[in-house]
């Protein structure tokens, strides 16, 4: 009691395991959830000089960050969560409201544009390149226009397709493949060693290769029976791919990182870091957190800000799973669990004991 009062903590934030109090001078931070982790991000926190943050860009269909869209499958409360947890200040940013990015910002992130970027709003992203910036752009399949030119200008060349793994995938979902290989060079991804133990789940993913002569390089990489499937047209009617000679073959790079290519070439330039990943849903709410996708997430805005330090391969946490359900779905799993089962297991029940009591005529 008088260390609670001697600190100022309040009793009811001692919950069931207790509270962890770390001091350096007069700084202090009070760690709840006493793991690893935690305990290491608190470290950080106090010996890091300065706040970090990070911009969300809004207002083109990007996946939100707040509100109530933000909880569901396909939003990103959870990706920003994530980088929180790495005692980062995580903030929204309307592009087009602003005439430069915030001097703050250290990392801007686009994830899953849909809808036009004006060329204003493009200026000030290459404006803020063009200063040493770091930006992280996570880019759908079949999204289109003057974005992913922009990307293309700084070096990433994004394909119009989709990877497809029959071999290499959740449950046989051939367009939900698993990362198959990383680069062991990039700090990213050198800790995912073996791609069957640190796996990387996409949905719906598009290629992403460096052009010639930029200092970008891929890291991460589909399955050896991957392809790139350029036939999106027969993909989307019928639901299905065939290996054709136009498509691209596996390993296919889906995730970029390094400089981006800029009209200026000043100092300050050569110090702009970009990562450009063909898949939103990575990071979403759905899938962060199967298999090491939330590194990955964290790993690519760790080394964005140039926080080396961070990158590692965090514990994973078990969390509860959920299934969709069609209505169909439901009413014909109710009925079987109402009125089948319990009356096959009642008419087995009665012929099993018919059976003893008349060995011979079963016989």
């Amino acid at each position: 009691p008088g260390l609670l009062e001697e600190f100022k903590i309040d009793p009811s934030k001692l919950g069931e395991h207790g509270l962890v109090r770390l001091a350096i001078g007069g700084e202090s931070v009070e760690v709840s959830q006493i793991d690893e982790a935690h305990v290491t991000n608190a470290m950080v926190k106090l010996t890091r000089k300065g706040e970090k943050v990070v911009y969300f860009v809004s207002g083109h269909g990007e996946q939100p960050i707040d509100g109530k869209d933000a909880a569901g499958r396909e939003g990103f409360a959870r990706a920003a969560e994530a980088l929180r947890n790495e005692n980062y200040r995580v903030q929204p940013l309307l592009l087009s409201s602003v005439k430069d990015v915030p001097e703050d910002a250290d990392v801007v992130i686009v994830a899953g544009a849909k809808k036009r970027m004006f060329d204003e709003e493009l200026a000030v992203l290459d404006r803020y390149l063009a200063r040493g910036g770091a930006l992280f752009a996570l880019v759908d399949p079949r999204v289109s226009g003057s974005w992913v030119e922009k990307l293309r200008s700084w070096g990433a060349d994004l394909g119009n397709d989709i990877v497809v793994d029959r071999a290499l995938a959740l449950f046989g979902r051939a367009v939900t493949p698993f990362a198959g290989k990383y680069d062991p060079e990039q700090p990213i991804t050198k800790d995912f060693r073996d791609p069957r133990n640190d796996a990387v789940m996409f949905h719906e993913v598009r290629s992403v290769k460096p052009r010639d002569g930029v200092a970008l390089t891929s890291i991460v990489f589909t399955g050896e029976a991957s392809w790139a499937e350029r036939n999106l047209a027969r993909l989307d009617s019928e639901g299905a791919a065939a290996m054709d000679a136009d498509d691209l073959p596996g390993p296919v790079p889906v995730m970029v990182a390094g400089t981006p290519a800029l009209p200026r070439s000043d100092g300050n330039a050569a110090k702009a870091r970009l990562v450009v990943v063909g898949d939103t849903n990575f990071a979403s709410n759905e899938y962060l957190d199967a298999g090491r996708n939330r590194d990955l997430f964290t790993n690519a805005a760790n080394w964005l800000i140039g926080d080396v330090a961070a990158i590692a391969v965090r514990p994973n946490h078990t969390r509860a799973s959920r299934f969709q359900l069609t209505a169909d779905q439901f009413h014909a799993i109710r009925s079987a669990s109402l009125f089948v089962l319990p009356e096959l297991i009642a008419v087995l029940g009665v012929f099993t004991w018919w059976s003893r009591r008349n060995p011979a005529a079963t016989t």
